[in-house]
């Protein structure tokens, strides 16, 4: 969804009792999306009971005298082929779902009553302050909520902002369930009325025909009073020009330079903080990253996030920091701030005013990212602030002024600074509440923010030229038809290259995949970790070099799997032919330097020893993967071999990586069939030794009739579980009873297991492929049971449904009208349509039918056939089992010898694949 695209189909209504609702009218669309942002965030939490809010949010989905039962909603939504969910913000609070259009008219008014009706029964109360207890400790060991809590611990305590947001079951329990459920109603009904509502509605449906389901729902709405907090400065006097030191759990050296500003976010009609994080951001030639990069003091550098509200913004810069940055922070500081010096000057320099505008221009003009709820979310919270005349005026007249910029650059000073300092082995003095997490808090000298006044020059620090990428046509090409389905270009031993003309979004868009199977990067762990080595030294050297490309709206990624490595652009289609010739050329002549090597060396080992850090049940899906996936290797063993990694291995990777491999490829978009045989003859010219058979991607066929236990081991309290069911093929048939029986089984193993028993926060079912083969997946992460109980319940659970046969029998037809839409819906942009093409010829399958062979298999199937496959599955006569466990504080899970996978490499050596 793109605001600017959708202005003339945007209407604004107000209904009797003050709800603002916005209606986004698109005819043709068989979706729809609806949100609402509630004046009812934490800031609101009485301060006797922090979290409140989020409770309130939590016993919304329990029931309302609409729909009584608990998750009634959401299974409602599951039903119409879409889902609902929620979140609790600092000013507001937001609830949204989306579902097949068809289904908004029963929808609308289930959403109404859960907002308007909730029951707050004591027993269901007293169920979700579990799973908010279980969420808070599941969070416990994340450094993002712990560094959160000291941003709240180190602001003004006048501030709503420093309210414990979350809440947690010591919280609560100071007081009784009577006195909690009295609260939370005095909560909704002050804050949950219709003065405190936005409503955003993007569907097929005219203004005039959801008017009235919009009045038959929320009618009943009182009026009530536009809520109102008191926001006093963030921060106080002693609370700026400040260092806060910060220990982590991960292996990580960061600084966050934060400027305390006024509400600059909300200058919608010119957004200087938009430019200032534009220029701040960039990783060009001359940048400040660039240079900080250079003189081996950071790695990676984010400009421009921070918390904001009505009366506030926090202006982040976020750089990850070598060892050797870590000692010259001064050194940092002081060139961000000749960098905002030299923003000074761009005031008078109106091209790159206009530059900016017009990359702002053609990114609202052709955009197709085409996440509609996400952007009707942000267009509810942005309604809480204007009327949708001024949202409207500010999309169509957004014109940077020098004024604006100069005003918004006279913030930025030292004595509006805070400056964060996360790393391992940093002096603290003091702990934060919630999280235990270690801090300390002093003054920045006088000497040095008077010195950060007046910058020392740097001169390799300088403002960008013009942008060489920024095209002045943007055509479309002639259609042949031809192409409008993959059609094979080169088909040789060495090589398969595909082309397809994009016949349906009519954008100057396409990507180009080009993808380097390698045996001698595949063959074993030491060659994978020199080639992870190798890529990420490819990457850094590209970067500044093409950065200017990716703002002009041409990306490109370069990564490893599980044979090699891949290219991938995508973008304007204009250049992007020359932009892949010059990304092969540059791979095939990189040579890493000692220096070079040895950062990326330090920044992998640290990437790989912080996802050992990962939540539990991310470490046994990560497991999953390596288990099952012959050429996938687990990050504990990837750690120690790319710490062994010696400068000369990753030169040997190199040379031999293009002494013989075999490339597939594929181009489509907006090309002409001869631009596109121009690129593909000169990918072909640019890799001779192109000459090797394709590399299988083998998946271990699980042995039947016996269940496999995995332990692994993490640092966290909580015991995880996955229980994961192999197919036994990857035929049609296999795949859409996969897909069906998951589908079935998911809300009723949520209510069962987490709302009913409150066994974790995290529960859940998945339908899970290895290499094109399917399977399925139960899992459950928690704080209060070990993995042998979490497993008898699961296995109880799928005991249980064999004898539901009515409820799925009734549910059944919901299941298959869901699945056959989902299967046979048209793809929502150019980029989706990509990548299902490439995966698609991945799969040996260039007419791109497998999806309607799929729902053609599920439109054909019948009740008795589910239930014979599922009482199969049961019993284990069909499916094969592993199970994955990390116990956390609690007991492992005690199985016989010959089933316990050990040992990683032991079980892949005897194991038989499937090829």
């Amino acid at each position: 969804m793109n605001i600017i695209q959708d202005l003339n189909s945007t209407e604004s209504l107000v209904l009797d009792n003050g709800l603002r609702v916005l209606v986004i009218h698109k005819p043709g669309i068989d979706n729809c999306c609806v949100s609402v942002s509630v004046k009812a965030g934490h800031f609101y939490d009485p301060m006797e009971c922090p979290g409140l809010a989020h409770l309130l949010e939590h016993m919304l989905f329990m029931g309302n005298t609409y729909q009584p039962k608990p998750n009634a909603i959401n299974e409602l939504a599951e039903q119409s082929g879409g889902s609902i969910n929620a979140w609790t913000g600092t000013e507001f609070t937001n609830y949204h779902f989306q579902s097949h259009a068809q289904a908004l008219p029963e929808l609308l008014p289930a959403f109404a009553a859960m907002l308007c009706s909730p029951l707050f029964e004591t027993d269901k109360i007293a169920a979700e302050i579990a799973s908010i207890d279980a969420e808070y400790k599941y969070k416990r060991k994340d450094d993002l909520r712990r560094l959160y809590q000291i941003h709240k611990e180190t602001a003004n305590p006048a501030h709503p902002f420093t309210k414990f947001s979350v809440g947690n079951e010591q919280i609560f329990s100071r007081f009784t369930l009577t006195e909690l459920q009295a609260l939370l109603k005095q909560f909704h009904g002050k804050h949950y009325c219709a003065k405190n509502l936005t409503l955003c509605i993007y569907s097929p449906f005219s203004t005039d025909q959801l008017t009235p389901w919009l009045v038959d729902s929320f009618a009943s709405m009182s009026s009530g009073e536009a809520s109102f907090v008191d926001l006093p400065p963030l921060y106080t006097a002693d609370q700026l020009g400040v260092q806060i030191n910060i220990k982590p759990l991960q292996s990580a050296r960061r600084l966050i330079v934060t400027f305390a500003l006024p509400a600059l976010q909300l200058e919608i009609d010119t957004k200087p903080l938009d430019f200032i994080s534009h220029v701040l951001g960039d990783e060009g030639a001359g940048s400040l990253f660039a240079y900080l990069k250079a003189k081996g003091w950071a790695t990676n550098l984010i400009a421009g996030s921070g918390i904001e509200g009505k009366t506030f913004k926090d202006f982040n810069i976020n750089l990850q920091l070598t060892d050797s940055g870590l000692a010259n922070q001064d050194g940092i500081i002081n060139a961000i701030f000749y960098a905002l010096k030299l923003l000074q000057t761009a005031c008078d320099e109106d091209w790159r005013l206009q530059e900016k505008a017009k990359l702002n221009q053609l990114a609202r003009q052709y955009d197709d990212s085409h996440k509609p709820l996400q952007a009707i979310s942000d267009l509810a919270e942005l309604h809480q602030y204007f009327d949708w005349h001024d949202i409207a005026r500010a999309c169509q007249r957004e014109v940077l002024t020098k004024q604006s910029l100069e005003s918004a650059l006279s913030h930025f000073h030292p004595q509006n600074l805070r400056l964060k300092v996360i790393a391992p082995d940093i002096d603290t003095d003091q702990r934060c509440a919630y999280y235990d997490a270690e801090y300390a808090m002093q003054p920045i000298s006088s000497d040095k923010l008077a010195s950060w006044h007046h910058p020392k020059i740097v001169k390799a620090i300088y403002l960008p030229p013009p942008n060489p990428f920024i095209g002045d046509s943007y055509s479309l090409s002639k259609l042949e038809q031809k192409y409008a389905l993959p059609q094979p270009v080169v088909a040789t031993k060495g090589m398969e290259f595909w082309f397809c003309q994009d016949h349906q979004f009519a954008l100057p868009k396409g990507d180009i995949f080009v993808s380097f199977d390698v045996p001698a990067l595949a063959q074993n762990i030491h060659q994978v970790a020199a080639k992870r080595l190798w890529l990420a030294a490819v990457n850094d050297y590209l970067q500044g070099q093409f950065y200017r490309a990716e703002i002009a709206g041409l990306h490109y990624r370069i990564y490893g799997h599980q044979g090699g490595f891949s290219l991938h652009t995508r973008g304007f289609s204009a250049q992007q032919g020359q932009l892949v010739s010059r990304l092969i050329n540059a791979i095939g002549e990189f040579s890493p330097d000692p220096q070079t090597f040895h950062q990326v060396q330090q920044v992998q080992c640290q990437s790989l020893h912080n996802t050992l850090l990962n939540k539990p049940i991310n470490r046994l899906f990560s497991r999953l993967s390596v288990l099952i996936q012959r050429n996938t290797h687990a990050p504990i063993d990837m750690l120690d071999a790319v710490a062994g990694c010696q400068f000369d291995d990753i030169k040997v990777v190199r040379d031999r990586a293009f002494d013989y491999y075999h490339i597939d490829g594929l181009i489509h978009g907006n090309w002409s069939a001869d631009a596109a045989k121009r690129i593909i003859e000169s990918v072909d010219a640019q890799t001779p030794n192109a000459k090797a058979p394709p590399l299988s991607r083998p998946v271990a066929n699980l042995p039947l009739g016996k269940t496999l236990y995995h332990e692994v081991i993490c640092e966290h309290d909580d015991a995880a579980i996955v229980l994961f069911l192999q197919a036994p093929s990857n035929d049609v048939w296999d795949v859409a009873m996969c897909m069906v029986l998951e589908q079935m089984l998911a809300g009723a193993f949520f209510n069962t297991l987490r709302t009913e028993k409150q066994l974790g926060y995290i529960v859940g079912t998945g339908y899970v492929t290895h290499n094109q083969h399917p399977g399925i997946a139960f899992y459950i992460q928690s704080p209060n049971n070990s993995p042998q109980v979490l497993l008898e319940h699961i296995t109880a659970f799928l005991k249980q449904q064999t004898s539901e046969r009515a409820f799925y029998q009734n549910y059944w037809p919901h299941i298959q009208r869901n699945l056959l839409k989902q299967l046979q819906d048209a793809d929502l942009n150019q980029s989706m349509r990509s990548q299902r093409i490439w995966q698609s010829l991945g799969a040996n399958d260039p007419t791109l039918n497998h999806n309607l062979h799929v729902a053609s298999t599920i439109e054909s199937m019948q009740f008795s056939d589910i239930e014979n496959y599922a009482n199969d599955m049961s019993v284990n006569q069909s499916f094969k089992q592993l199970v994955l466990f990390a116990p956390g504080k609690f007991p492992s899970i005690s199985a016989p010898h010959d089933v316990s996978i050990a040992n990683i490499a032991d079980f892949k050596s005897k194991v038989e694949f499937y090829l």
